[in-house]
């Protein structure tokens, strides 16, 4: 490479164009009570039983029962 060729010194921006709406957008971050809040709210709604867990706990206590019922085997 000739020594008489000059560098470009600075970023050319060729093709650049902006992201939609730019980074003017705001968003609201959660405070740290909001946040432990939140997690309280969800750890409690996931330890609530709700009528399809009843349900799904009784067809599976009936499959078990049958099952266990059936291999009982008697050995005199």
């Amino acid at each position: 490479m000739p020594l008489d060729i000059l560098k470009p010194t600075r970023f050319i921006q060729a093709g650049y164009s902006p992201v939609d709406g730019g980074f003017d957008k705001k968003e609201k971050q959660e405070t740290s009570r909001e946040r432990a809040a939140r997690h309280s709210q969800e750890r409690r709604d996931e330890l609530t039983f709700t009528e399809s867990d009843e349900q799904r706990w009784r067809k599976n206590r009936e499959r078990v029962i049958a099952e266990c019922s059936r291999k009982i085997v008697f050995y005199i």
